[in-house]
């Protein structure tokens, strides 16, 4: 049976986060220069930002990901 872990995707990842994030944006037909993948990953390890990223390890092994944001309500 496979272990499966989700947990925030750490600094040093970024080799394995970036093939998700490819994949990612291919699915929605997106393309955005190198600089954008730069400022995506600052951003995801920002404290000051919003922006929040999380992966699922299978085996340990990082095979999925989620980017998500809070953001305010009106009500």
């Amino acid at each position: 049976m496979a272990r499966v872990e989700i947990r925030p995707v750490g600094k040093d990842e970024r080799a394995a986060w970036e093939p998700l994030w490819k994949g990612y944006l291919t699915f929605y037909k997106a393309t955005l220069p190198p600089e954008q993948h730069d400022i995506t990953w600052a951003r995801l390890h920002d404290p000051a930002e919003p922006m929040h990223l999380l992966g699922a390890y299978v085996d340990g092994k990082l095979e999925g990901i989620v980017h998500y944001l809070f953001h305010r309500s009106t009500w």
